[in-house]
């Protein structure tokens, strides 16, 4: 078990309340459906918890591949909704220290940095993405540690490990500085994810992305060019 916490929100949440507050509540809206959805049966799971207020997410446990599992379908699920989720995950439990309260008055003081590693690696990135904190991918790729690389993966492609799945998916991001996961395939069991998925994710992005202004447009180009990553591993894994 490798414990974790992933921290992320929805981006432009705070332009669309300038809008139109109606069609924020409704993107929030979809958003906290998504995520029940998809996360629910985390919350089954010994020492998993995940939280949500307004735009945000909060997810602390000890299976981080579970977890990893669940963001991946929340996150296709957010993108195919015009959701644009971007996260961090990282290591270590968020747990709170115990402190004396009421009923009406809830303290939580973090023990650790957890937290705080991850919303500040969260906003490091540009786009709907999750991105993973090194000490964990270290972790993460403890049986195979030459996938820690680019080269290394394709140096040595035979897997036969356990999580396998989830580790194809997860790589170094383009400047070389964190670890990104390729979430934008499905991993449900017995589904044959198409391959036209990829260009009608980048086609949709492209065609809205040019009626907004450089800030917001740069989310789009940086989600497109995630997806084209996702698409190249893809194809290579179904070679």
């Amino acid at each position: 078990m490798i414990k974790y916490t992933y921290y992320g929100d929805l981006l432009g949440i705070g332009k669309y309340y300038k809008l139109n507050k109606d069609i924020a509540k409704e993107k929030l809206n979809e958003f906290y459906n998504n995520s029940f959805y998809h996360l629910k049966t985390l919350c089954s799971k010994r020492e998993t918890t995940v939280e949500m207020f307004s735009d945000s997410i909060v997810i602390t446990g000890i299976d981080v591949f579970d977890a990893l599992r669940g963001l991946n379908e929340l996150y296709i699920e957010c993108l195919k909704d015009d959701l644009f989720l971007r996260g961090a995950i990282v290591s270590g439990k968020l747990e709170f220290e115990s402190r004396r309260t009421i009923d009406e008055f809830s303290k939580k003081l973090p023990i650790d940095d957890a937290l705080a590693r991850a919303v500040g690696l969260e906003k490091l990135h540009k786009g709907s993405r999750l991105i993973v904190e090194n000490d964990l991918a270290r972790k993460i790729f403890s049986k195979r540690p030459e996938w820690l690389t680019h080269d290394g993966y394709y140096r040595y492609p035979v897997g036969n490990l356990e999580n396998e799945e989830i580790l194809r998916k997860i790589c170094p991001t383009p400047d070389n500085e964190h670890y990104e996961m390729l979430y934008y395939w499905s991993l449900q069991p017995n589904y044959d994810w198409p391959t036209e998925e990829f260009e009608i994710a980048k086609r949709n992005l492209q065609k809205v992305m040019v009626m907004y202004a450089d800030e917001v447009k740069l989310h789009y180009k940086e989600t497109i060019r995630l997806i084209r990553r996702c698409e190249h591993r893809y194809n290579d894994i179904k070679k």
